[in-house]
């Protein structure tokens, strides 16, 4: 995907076990990351994510469901 499409980043919204090889992978080319949290279920594997970040964007967020009761 990363050789055959045009990306400025990707979305990682699967479990925290996979994020730091696959954040790794799209900054390895050159793509800002987006992830749910956690980002990961280690701190060294955050800091080989920060290691390979360069000057790339990387943001961890925990996304809200919907809840009909919420305001």
């Amino acid at each position: 995907m990363y050789e055959n499409e045009e990306l400025d980043a990707v979305l990682l919204c699967v479990s925290p076990k996979l994020h730091p090889q696959l954040a790794t992978e799209a900054l390895a080319s050159g793509l800002h990351v987006w992830m749910e949290k956690p980002a990961s279920t280690s701190v060294r594997e955050v800091d080989e994510m920060i290691r390979a970040r360069g000057g790339r964007v990387v943001v961890g967020r925990l996304q809200e469901g919907f809840h009909a009761g919420h305001r």
